[in-house]
């Protein structure tokens, strides 16, 4: 550490000198230059690297027109790959809340910046390209060098094969649960809390485990507009076309941010119709009469027709998009770039005698590719692109979806406007499905519903909805027909957050979590009349034929009965058979979809024939249903110690074969005995168990989690743990005979994410850690007197605290058995 720190400090002090620039004509001219920020010696795989340098410009350069000054960074990866990254125009500003206001101001010098995220682990190297007018230099002349060591996340999201469904680089699945969170909201929240509000709102999002969201650089939060003093605190840093304001850089930065820490990915909307419309939606004047891009202000266009279809308008996108592929294209969160949202709208100022988007259709199309084509060349890392239309007729956006250069489809929908579509206005399930199913129809791409409510404005859902009938229904429904993620819904911060709707997402997530979606089989029943006692169901069936999830429901528990005064009651258990099962024991777990609590864990056998029968149990308003296939599914304990006063009994573990996730109470793990949440598997013979533990939120300090095999469930019973206490340091435990106590060895500390494993070998169990997943350490081996045949091993955690609970996530879960290979 101290060497890369002495290196970092001689980089910053070699590249602080001046440089000369070679002039178009051959004369010198000297510049100074200077290396004024760099992490680059905590440079990890899948993490932001980051380079600022000052260049000292003339007045007259616009340091945001690539006609005035480009900046590229110049990077060769290990791998033999070489990288062009844009770098971008910097200012550096905090923040502050008064009363219930954002303010921010500026602390450092402008700079330029690359942002890479590297995706392999070794030597790299760089260089930044400058061109200012007609000067060019390279600098530093000589390459400089970095080390990036090897990390575990997930990084970047890519269309599965199935072409439904997404996944990680890594090959893990991704399943989005959540809603949209851009700044200003029709007649509701004003957002002017800023990232304050962006705290709250994103943070109770994930703690109920959301994974998707949804913010812009329209309405309110333009990256380029025209100012107007005194109308918004960030308006002074507003300037017209090919002008970015540095104080909406900010906040997007600190979003991006959060949903990098969170966990969150999101679509990230680049343009919005409320920006072009006749209207003054969101504030006095806004709109087309305020775009930096119409001519009346500087810019290019005399109307919308020529924003999409002149030279001019669509360099100066060009200049945009480079802006925003160099700021925010090094985020793993990154879901999609939207390109657009609601392209079609009726209101947009058209050319003369142009009422409606269908006359501009060629233009627009037009448009989309290029500027998707154009993006694609300069984001490395092929984030995937999208846009959006609000028309949800099944053949909307049509030309747009064949784009090839577009990547995913939307589906917008407001569920009181179903009659538009002779669909029954305010019902949510039938209506998603038709959509989805359509889109899929006339598009084979993914796609989800990108904006969703019973009303755009909300006053629907805050003054008749506040049960969020539809809100909860929509989110189920969309994920059981096969869209990449839940319903994303409109109205966020006056409904969602004023009435505290996340909890919602809590169930979905206890389903989900680990599931793999990727070519699954739908099923249902939504042919049968909507009626008083008939339940609906929608279900989902892996590939694989091993695991199904349900959503079984009051077929009238929806908005268009509930309006009417309809009442949930209670209805009765019945049957489901999902057919062509694999034979086999399987595990089914009901789940109440407004706690979130398990209802009830049953057993079920499947036939020969494939048949595989689901008795549910009586509810109200609907339920949900994991099914496993009993050598897959974890059963959980709460094991104390004897003697102690505080006995575990409201831990709980949300978990798929590939990721466990548990929040537990109890003491500790070892001394003579144990006190915690232990998710477990039962095996016979020699096997090998590994897991990454990807995450931890101790309750107190000492507090454990981690990989463990134990003879039994008893407290003090003998066992042989490896795991991470502290948050960064790793040890395991060997209890060799029962109530005895543990012996302990010290692995070290290293960062989060590493991989756990423990072997057993006839009598010897063993303890293994790993930084990558590729090469093991042994750090204990015991040779046990006598050990059962059949063991338990799987993930345990303990809070070391009476308050609050400690949670564990693990990830990259295999079991090996003897025999398997």
């Amino acid at each position: 550490m101290i060497k890369k720190l002495v290196n970092t400090l001689l980089l910053i002090f070699s590249l602080s000198i001046p440089i000369l620039l070679l002039t178009g004509c051959g004369k010198e001219k000297a510049m100074n230059l200077k290396i004024v920020y760099s992490n680059l010696d905590m440079a990890q795989m899948y993490q932001l690297a980051e380079v600022g340098i000052n260049i000292d410009t003339e007045d007259d350069i616009n340091v945001y027109d690539t006609e005035d000054i480009t900046v590229n960074a110049v990077i060769d990866s290990p791998d033999g790959n070489q990288y062009i990254i844009p770098m971008f125009y910097y200012e550096e500003y905090a923040r502050r809340l008064n009363g219930d206001r954002e303010y921010l101001y500026k602390v450092s010098d402008g700079e330029f910046r690359f942002r890479f995220t590297p995706r392999v682990s070794g030597e790299y190297s760089y260089q930044i390209k400058i061109k200012v007018k007609d000067f060019e230099t390279t600098y530093p002349k000589k390459k400089e060098s970095f080390y990036v060591s090897k990390g575990t996340k997930d990084a970047f999201l890519r269309i599965s094969e199935d072409n439904r469904h997404l996944e990680f680089d890594n090959g893990n699945p991704y399943i989005g649960l959540g809603n949209n969170f851009c700044g200003w909201e029709w007649a509701g929240d004003d957002h002017m809390d800023g990232t304050y509000g962006d705290d709250r709102w994103f943070q109770e999002l994930a703690a109920n485990g959301g994974t998707l969201t949804q913010f812009d650089l329209c309405e309110g939060d333009n990256l380029e507009w025209t100012r107007l003093d005194g109308e918004l605190e960030w308006s002074d840093c507003y300037d017209g076309i090919l002008h970015y304001n540095q104080k909406i850089g900010f906040k997007t930065d600190y979003k991006v941010q959060l949903c990098d820490t969170l966990g969150l990915c999101y679509r990230f909307s680049l343009y919005h119709w409320g920006d072009f419309d006749h209207g003054t939606q969101s504030f006095s004047e806004w709109g087309w009469a305020r775009n930096p891009y119409n001519i009346e202000n500087g810019g290019t266009a005399k109307d919308v027709t020529e924003f999409f279809s002149g030279a001019k308008s669509k360099k100066a996108s060009r200049n945009y998009i480079r802006y925003c592929v160099a700021r925010w294209g090094y985020s793993t969160s990154l879901l999609t770039w939207e390109l657009w949202n609601e392209v079609d709208a009726e209101l947009m100022c058209w050319e003369e005698g142009m009422d409606y988007y269908t006359g501009g259709t060629s233009y627009v199309v037009s448009w989309h590719d290029e500027m998707a084509k154009y993006l694609k060349s300069i984001d490395i890392y092929d984030h995937l692109i999208s846009t959006s239309t609000g028309n949800s007729a099944d053949n909307s956006g049509t030309d747009l979806w064949a784009l090839d250069s577009i990547d995913i489809t939307t589906v917008h929908r407001y569920t009181m406007h179903n009659g538009w579509f002779n669909e029954t206005a305010g019902e949510s399930v039938k209506a998603i499905k038709h959509i989805l199913n359509a889109r899929y129809d006339s598009a084979d791409k993914p796609s989800y519903v990108g904006e969703y409510g019973l009303s755009p404005s909300g006053e629907e859902q805050r003054e008749n909805d506040l049960d969020a009938v539809a809100f909860h229904n929509g989110l189920y429904s969309t994920i059981f027909s096969n869209s990449i993620g839940t319903a994303m819904h409109w109205t966020w911060g006056s409904y969602v957050d004023e009435y505290q709707l996340y909890f919602h997402y809590r169930a979905l997530n206890k389903l989900l979590v680990g599931a793999d979606l990727r070519f699954a089989e739908r099923f249902d029943n939504l042919n049968t009349k909507a009626n008083d006692g008939v339940v609906w169901y929608m279900g989902l069936k892996s590939q694989d034929q091993t695991h199904a999830y349900l959503w079984i429901k009051d077929s009238k528990y929806d908005y268009n009965f509930t309006s009417d005064g309809y009442e949930a009651v209670d209805m009765a258990s019945g049957n489901i058979t999902i057919s062509d099962m694999k034979p086999g024991n399987y595990f089914i777990e009901f789940i109440d979809n407004y706690t979130g609590n398990t209802i009830d864990t049953v057993n079920a056998t499947c036939g020969d024939n494939g048949k595989l029968i689901i008795t549910y149990p009586s509810f109200k308003k609907d339920i949900s249903t994991k099914v496993v296939k009993e050598e897959d599914y974890y059963q959980s304990a709460d094991i104390a110690s004897s003697g102690q006063n505080f006995t575990p009994t409201a831990s709980y573990t949300i978990q798929n074969p590939s990721q466990v996730t548990i929040y537990s109470l109890g003491n500790d793990i070892g001394g003579s005995g144990d006190s915690g949440r232990f998710a477990y598997l039962t095996v016979t013979g020699d096997f090998s168990y590994t897991a990454r533990i990807e995450r931890t939120n101790h309750g107190a300090a000492g507090a454990k989690g981690g990989v463990m095999v134990r003879d039994n469930l008893n407290s003090g019973s003998k066992m042989s743990f490896i795991g991470c206490y502290d948050d960064g340091n790793y040890i395991s435990l060997q209890r060799k005979s029962s109530a005895v106590n543990a012996v302990a060895t010290l692995a070290g500390r290293l960062k989060l994410g590493c991989y756990l494993r423990v072997v057993r070998s006839g009598l010897t169990l063993s303890t293994y850690i790993s930084e990558d997943g590729l090469t093991y350490t042994l750090v204990s081996e015991m040779q046990y007197e006598k050990l059962s045949d059949t063991l338990l091993v799987g993930v345990m955690c303990s809070n070391k605290n009476m308050y609050g609970y400690s949670k564990a996530v693990f990830k990259d879960i295999e079991l090996i058995k003897s025999g398997d290979n």
